[in-house]
């Protein structure tokens, strides 16, 4: 028996030779796969529900998501924004003071009891005491899987074990048209997961009869899953939603040598523009300042009006709380009113990590001369090093990721609209018209060589030279 949950992926060595498997040649795969034309997955809309509260969970088909291991109110929110259950790859038997909010990351037993607070069905695939082989913990996430509601959030430390499990479940279990082996590789490549040890593509000619190796993850940090919430975009351009206080020393660990920020600071062209936090208990979608139904978000009285479970006891919140919502979001850099950008700058000076400020207003369009504006400093930040850029729920944030991936590498049109669809950002003529239209100016219109800019002082880009 194994108890060390790190040799999960050597495990997987196993065979599966029971299951009919046929072979294929590995030249006939790569010339199928390619280096990197990988089979075209269109993922749904980031965030199931509640982009804004679930931007971390990653879809690998429309029934099952992944993720690292969650807080408490990762799990309230894994519920507010839609899913059916959750389900732990390991059976963790003490908490973790660490990582992902003021919350401890908390034992099974109080998982268990969290999920059911919040109205989920909860599961546990192993016990890791008794992990013996590939066969025992594919068929052990098969049978937990078996009649669970929909859709489900399945987790594991980093997202990395439970990722590779459920991808060699799918091949497995899925019929050759439903789920593929082009599908698991393309799938390892948009969860920024490498799988190429030897045991891994090993386990996967086992369960498939498909010989064929999971691509290197070339130019990623390696240890950029010790802040597994982001989304690798390409190369060194990665995306996330709202980042906690909490998470900067994890991103400074992971490797990221800056952040890009594109919410609205605290005023916009003289008026107010903060935008908004996330709230247990509290429906996404208000505004920060009110409208003509609602007075003020973070009001008592619209509060109220927003509640998404009046049942919910007010220790759902916190055992001292006097109401069972939230009314401010301290972790999320927020005040009484929304959302504050200058707290959030002022806590990543404080931890030295280098910080761009570009504001993309919600109530604005994207254009080919925003996106101008900004190049300088988004290449700047890219030259330092793996670059994370964010805003409320990575949406704009990816939009002007994939935008500046695709001028850094040269990459054209085509590739750029494939990867945003593969993220769940899809963009055309009709949707999302103006952010189309800015990629359409950028990458055709100027041509892709524009990167070759000129920054603040005059001088070109070293790297154009």
């Amino acid at each position: 028996m194994i108890s060390n949950r790190a040799l999960l992926t050597s495990v997987f060595s196993a065979v599966f030779l029971q299951n009919e498997i046929r072979f294929m040649s590995v030249g006939a795969v790569h010339a199928k796969i390619g280096t990197e034309k990988t089979s075209i997955i269109a993922r749904n809309s980031i965030g199931l529900n509640s982009p804004k509260k679930l931007w971390w969970a990653k879809q690998v088909t429309p029934d099952y998501y992944v993720a690292g291991r969650l807080s408490r109110r990762q799990i309230q929110y894994a519920s507010e924004g839609g899913f059916k259950s959750v389900v732990s790859l390991f059976m963790y038997k003490d908490k973790k003071n660490c990582c992902l909010g003021v919350d401890h990351l908390p034992p099974t037993t109080e998982m268990a009891s969290y999920a059911k607070e919040a109205g989920l069905h909860f599961r546990t695939v192993l016990n890791s005491s008794k992990i013996s082989s590939a066969v025992e913990s594919v068929s052990d996430l098969e049978r937990s899987l078996k009649n669970i509601p929909k859709p489900a959030l399945l987790f594991s430390d980093q997202g990395y074990s439970m990722s590779f499990t459920l991808l060699m479940y799918l091949l497995k279990t899925q019929t050759k048209s439903d789920f593929t082996v082009e599908n698991a590789v393309t799938m390892s490549e948009l969860l920024g997961m490498d799988f190429s040890l030897k045991c891994t593509n090993r386990t996967l000619c086992n369960v498939t009869g498909e010989n064929v190796d999971f691509p290197k993850r070339e130019n990623l940090p390696k240890q950029w899953l010790n802040y597994w919430p982001a989304t690798p975009v390409y190369k060194n351009w990665f995306i996330a939603g709202q980042i906690l206080d909490s998470h900067i020393p994890l991103i400074k660990q992971a490797g990221f040598k800056s952040v890009v920020n594109l919410r609205a600071g605290t005023t916009h062209k003289g008026k107010p523009s903060q935008e908004t936090v996330t709230l247990l208990n509290i429906k996404d979608g208000s505004r920060t300042y009110g409208d003509d139904t609602l007075g003020p978000r973070q009001s008592l009285e619209s509060l109220k009006q927003q509640i998404i479970d009046p049942n919910k006891n007010n220790s759902y919140v916190s055992p001292n709380s006097s109401q069972n919502f939230a009314a401010t979001n301290p972790a999320e850099f927020g005040d009484l009113i929304g959302y504050n950008e200058e707290i959030e700058k002022l806590s990543f000076r404080k931890a030295g990590l280098p910080y761009y400020h570009l504001p993309v207003v919600n109530s604005e369009p994207f254009s080919a001369e925003l996106f101008s504006l900004y190049q300088p400093e988004l290449m700047d930040s890219v030259n330092r090093g793996p670059v994370l850029i964010h805003c409320a729920s990575s949406k704009r944030a990816g939009y002007i990721a994939v935008l500046a991936a695709a001028v850094h590498h040269h990459q054209d049109l085509s590739w750029a609209l494939s990867k945003l669809s593969q993220l769940g950002m899809a963009i055309s003529p009709t949707v999302k018209p103006d952010i189309y239209e800015m990629y359409v100016d950028v990458l055709t219109k100027k041509g892709n060589n524009s990167h070759c800019h000129s920054n603040k002082s005059g001088k070109t880009c070293t790297e154009c030279n």
